[in-house]
């Protein structure tokens, strides 16, 4: 990889975290970011060493950044990691692949929350009615 190409991708997604949920148009690193030089470089060179982990595969790391950014529901992040998809041999298959896996989890925690919350109000109801006869 060319020096400094890892750099200007970390840049570009930082710029992609920075606007979900804003709806502003962040266009360079120096526009719309209130962090500090140091804390932009820092982050950079964070994102490089995850993205070049060296652990896992190059597709693989692609894959799960594309399903990370599904899982928080970031459609910028998303833009960015689907825009990388076809340069590293990643087919549609593979993406919706990915896809059912984040809303297996999501479907999985949704259920496990209603649970909770079911066996807190029984809880509660229970407490309650143990007040009363008392």
């Amino acid at each position: 990889m060319a020096p400094g190409t890892q750099t200007a991708r970390a840049e570009r997604h930082l710029l992609f975290l920075m606007r979900c949920g804003t709806g502003v148009e962040t266009t360079t690193i120096t526009e719309g970011t209130m962090l500090p030089e140091q804390q932009q470089k820092a982050f950079g060179e964070f994102y490089d060493t995850v993205r070049e982990n060296r652990i896992l595969d190059p597709k693989t790391t692609l894959l799960l950044h594309l399903g990370a950014a599904m899982a928080f529901g970031c459609s910028p992040c998303m833009e960015y990691y689907l825009g990388q998809v076809e340069g590293a041999g990643i087919t549609a298959e593979e993406i919706g692949a990915v896809q059912g896996v984040v809303m297996a989890v999501a479907a999985g925690k949704v259920n496990a929350q209603l649970g909770e919350v079911q066996r807190r109000m029984r809880k509660e109801r229970k407490a309650s009615m143990n007040e009363t006869l008392t």
